[in-house]
């Protein structure tokens, strides 16, 4: 990823063709890592609404306001919430 792709993805407005999702819960004093069935609920809530809508990029590791924050799961569990277990990635076929 270049400078200009970085960019754009923590600066675009989000809306019907560009979304971000935080996989922390920052509602504590100290941000929580989210539960990764949670975050994969919406993974797929957003792409679904995307899809009706002919939306494009979902963004994941960084917050509504553009902020960088990761995605810091065990491998297994990021299987869970990655584009392979949803069924719209390359393997889905």
């Amino acid at each position: 990823m270049n400078t200009q792709d970085w960019k754009w993805l923590t600066t675009q407005r989000e809306g019907q063709f560009f979304e971000r999702k935080c996989c922390y819960d920052r509602s504590g004093k100290r941000p929580k890592r989210r539960d990764a069935r949670s975050v994969a609920r919406d993974v797929s809530e957003t792409l679904a609404a995307m899809a009706n809508a002919d939306g494009r990029t979902l963004a994941l590791g960084i917050e509504n306001d553009g902020t960088p924050s990761g995605v810091d799961y065990p491998q297994d569990r990021f299987m869970a919430i990655s584009y392979r277990e949803i069924g719209i990635g390359e393997d889905a076929a």
